[in-house]
């Protein structure tokens, strides 16, 4: 056959030739394919094209190439400045974050493990963190990573900007190579970290970049390359400020004031709260053995029954017993409750017992109660107005019905194609043992421990160089030299083996290997039936779906219907919203191709995108049993929840929250009016009073108060490391362990000293932020409430500093900075037409 081929290529020539190495390439290909399909290369009808500056935002190949170049340069500091306002949102997120951190660092339990020298270096960076210009903000923003899709968004569009503009101009063409221009290309990058002035440091960074986005240690330095030339062009919109010399000398005067003000801060730790009784329990009758109440809170279920003599509970049932009257039997019940799993604790008033829950035990499910006996009362005392806030928050992201895809898995599992191979015969087996005889040959024994003597190799006696050098010559003397002989035999006439004696391995290998056969030749059917599938609903889609009116009346149809049951797959009917997507992933074994783990995206994305157009996934998929195909039965709009479908625990916990916040809402105003009559107490309230102090001298006494700490906390630190030191050795003398103890407490001392400190400087930099936008007139005003706190200020007097002729380089640079802010202005605004005129040509 192969020579007939030879000859008739040989007689038709170098055509026929090209045509069946095209014929074979292209099957090779489809054939790797495994798992796509040509519909993957047509036109996906439902994407509207969105043309900005050159590249299709709705390209969802250039959204993925836009997302993993921006963030490579975010990671690195490098990105393009959004526009101003959208800076303004994510530069308020940031120092909100920051704020978080720094007063999480105040709780008790990290007050430990806080670096306070590191601590300190915060609190100056957060102090200088206004006065920063908008590229610093944005590279530290971007750096950490605490950004919303608006920052990205808005970043990627001012980058495709700056690089439509340099191809505008022809400046610095992606394919030119000069020293010079790489010179200082290599300086941005130093800029951005100094580290990275060195090759070797720059390399494994651009290494580890890479392998974290995905993309090749080459395509970050492109990246980054892309990002100076851009940068180069937003320096143009940047040269556009302008100030006088004598505004940069009243900027410089602003900070020339001191203050005698107030500060008053509450916590909510200062105020306690009683959460809303849960349920009510009231007995209107002595109960009577046997009788029981029946609690299911979702997380936990209790059962508490009456009993004549105390016992012991069983598991989840709890006995109670029966008081000499209905209040001693109540307050029984309560007691039990309190001990219970359950997570409640409750209290009696005029013979009803209220009982509260912690939360901890509720689920998704609404609690329900149930009882055996008229005369014990249960009432769901939260029902009513958990339905009523439920109203009110039905629409929350958090509590509406999300949006969900119906689809139908039509699963071609491997096991339905899979045929065992019978057992060999004896020929065939006598067969693959004479070809593979080698692989029978039993291994060579290992030398025995007993065959070497004891005494050989023992250490000779002592003596003189030449007697040494005897006595070891006759212990060699003495090896033993038969074993080897015996080895030496079985190597030269090693022991032939009979089929017989291997017979049963001979079957097993050979199945092992029918198995493997089997299993890759079911692997292929599979995945030929499910493409003949695929290939089959596409060639019925337009044709059937024309004859009927709307999507779902084809999908009931006959046609589609018999298509499906015939083509021999199991079906499962699914359903998913966004955030299940995950787990239902996990559940049908979905196998994550290469581009989606690049894009960290999710299998069922891809049904997730079906509509009525396109009704079923254009590839097969491979699954833990096989080869799937997805059709859409239908989809479902986001919708408000109903009260008895929603996650009952999010729910409530979301209602004490508001209640929470309402009373201290409330609590607040009453303290407010007090402090403003004159007659408040101070109480827990952490206050502060500056008496003509300016923020450089705050600033400086506060330095010098933790500067003195943390010198006295690293003594003590160190005299009791010496002790423990002195101790582990087991040399300590009675009187330094006594100072240890005294050590303890007073390291404790200086925490807790260091944490009231830190508190008040937070107080202090909060009232030095806001005091210049203050009346002197000495009234109290609420200048900040959140959920957790809230702050009151006022101030009483102004003082300005003795004016003095101001350095000119102070001057100078100010009045660079006051030039470089105004420029940011202007370039937000050119920066926010040239979006708009892109969006909208």
């Amino acid at each position: 056959m192969i020579t007939a081929l030879q000859n008739f290529i040989s007689r038709k020539g170098k055509p026929v030739f090209l045509f069946l190495l095209i014929v074979v390439c292209v099957s090779f290909v489809l054939y790797l394919s495994q798992g796509t399909s040509i519909f993957d290369f047509m036109p996906d009808p439902n994407r509207e094209k969105k043309e900005f500056y050159g590249t299709d935002l709705n390209d969802p190949e250039q959204r993925r190439v836009l997302s993993v170049t921006n963030k490579v340069a975010a990671d690195l500091g490098a990105i393009i400045s959004p526009t101003r306002e959208v800076l303004k949102e994510a530069d308020i997120r940031y120092f909100e974050n920051l704020q978080a951190r720094l007063r999480a660092a105040y709780q008790p339990e990290n007050r430990d493990k806080i670096d306070q020298e590191a601590l300190q270096s915060m609190f100056g960076y957060m102090q200088s963190w206004r006065n920063f210009p908008d590229a610093v903000k944005v590279m530290a923003i971007a750096r950490s990573g605490d950004y919303d899709y608006e920052f990205s968004e808005s970043s990627i569009r001012a980058k495709l900007i700056m690089d439509s503009l340099a191809e505008d101009f022809g400046f610095l063409p992606l394919v030119l190579n000069d020293s010079a221009i790489n010179s200082l290309y290599h300086n941005f990058i130093n800029q951005m970290n100094p580290m990275l002035a060195d090759d070797e440091n720059r390399s494994n960074a651009f290494q580890n970049l890479a392998r974290l986005r995905g993309v090749a240690p080459r395509d970050v330095d492109s990246i980054l390359y892309e990002h100076y030339r851009a940068h180069q062009i937003d320096r143009i919109f940047t040269n556009s400020g302008y100030s006088l010399d004598l505004e940069g000398e009243i900027e410089l005067h602003r900070d020339q004031f001191a203050w005698d003000a107030e500060a008053i801060s509450f916590s909510s730790d200062d105020f306690d709260f009683n959460e809303p009784y849960f349920f009510t329990v009231k007995l209107e009758a002595q109960p009577s053995p046997g009788e029981h109440l029946a609690i299911d809170l979702g997380g936990n279920k209790a059962t508490f029954e009456f009993t004549a003599s105390s016992k012991e509970a069983n598991g989840s049932k709890y006995f109670v017993s029966i008081g000499k009257d209905r209040s001693a039997s109540l307050k029984e019940l309560s007691l039990v409750m309190d001990s219970s799993r359950l997570g409640v604790k409750g209290s009696i008033s005029e013979n009803v017992l209220s009982v509260m829950s912690d939360g901890s035990t509720l689920s998704s499910k609404i609690p329900s109660f149930r009882t055996n006996a008229s005369t014990i009362k249960v009432v769901f005392a939260l029902q009513e107005e958990l339905e009523s806030f439920h109203e009110e928050v039905k629409l929350d992201a958090r509590f509406v019905q999300p949006a969900r895809t119906y689809a139908t898995v039509v699963s071609f599992e491997s096991g339905d194609f899979y045929t065992p191979l019978p057992e060999p015969d004896e020929a065939r087996m006598r067969s693959y043992f004479e070809r593979n005889k080698m692989l029978f040959e039993p291994l060579p024994p290992m030398p025995s421990i007993d065959s070497i003597k004891e005494d050989a190799g023992a250490k000779g006696p002592t003596g003189e160089k030449g007697k040494e050098s005897e006595t070891n010559s006759s212990q060699i003397e003495q090896v033993d030299l038969s074993t080897l002989e015996i080895d030496l035999e079985e190597q030269t006439n090693p022991k032939v083996v009979s089929f017989e004696e291997v017979k049963e391995e001979v079957m097993k290998r050979i199945m092992e290997g029918d198995k493997i056969d089997a299993e890759r030749e079911a692997a292929e059917l599979t995945q030929q039936a499910a493409l003949d599938f695929l290939d089959s609903i596409n060639s019925i889609g337009e044709k059937a779906r024309s004859k009927f009116p709307n999507y779902q009346e084809f999908r009931n149809s006959k046609e589609l219907e018999k298509l499906i049951m015939t083509s021999g797959a199991k079906l499962k009917k699914i359903s998913f919203a966004k955030r299940d997507m995950a787990i239902q992933s996990k559940v049908l074994g979905l196998e994550t191709r290469e581009n989606e783990r690049r894009t960290n995206r999710d299998p069922l994305v891809e049904v997730d995108a079906l509509n009525n157009k396109l009704f079923f996934t254009r590839s097969i998929r491979k699954s833990k049993d096989g080869y799937v195909v997805f059709i859409l039965d239908r989809k479902t709009e986001e919708e408000p929840s109903q009260f008895n479908d929603v996650e009952f625990s999010t729910l409530y916990a979301e209602f004490v929250k508001k209640q929470r916040a309402n009373a201290f809402g409330k609590w607040i105003d009453q303290e407010f009016e007090k402090l403003v009559q004159g007659n408040f107490e101070l109480g827990e309230a952490q206050t502060l009073n500056l008496n003509a102090k300016s923020s450089q001298a705050v600033r400086a006494s506060y330095d010098a108060k933790s500067s003195k700490i943390r010198n006295q906390l690293r003594e003590l630190q160190d005299e009791r490391t010496e002790i423990s030191s002195a101790e582990r050795e087991s040399n300590a003398t009675a009187q330094q362990k006594q100072r240890k103890v005294v050590l303890d407490q007073e390291i404790e001392d200086l925490r807790e000293s260091q944490a009231a400190v830190n508190r008040e400087r937070l107080l202090a930099n909060q009232l030095l932020d806001v005091v210049n936008t203050l009346k002197p007139d000495g009234v109290w005003v609420e200048q900040e409430r959140t959920e957790e706190s809230v702050l009151f200020v006022r101030l009483n007097g102004v003082y300005t500093l003795r004016a003095k002729k101001a350095d000119p380089e102070l001057i100078t640079g100010r009045v660079r900075d006051l030039e470089y802010s105004r420029s940011e202005n202007v370039r937000s605004l050119l920066v926010d037409d040239l979006i708009a005129a892109g969006l909208n040509p």
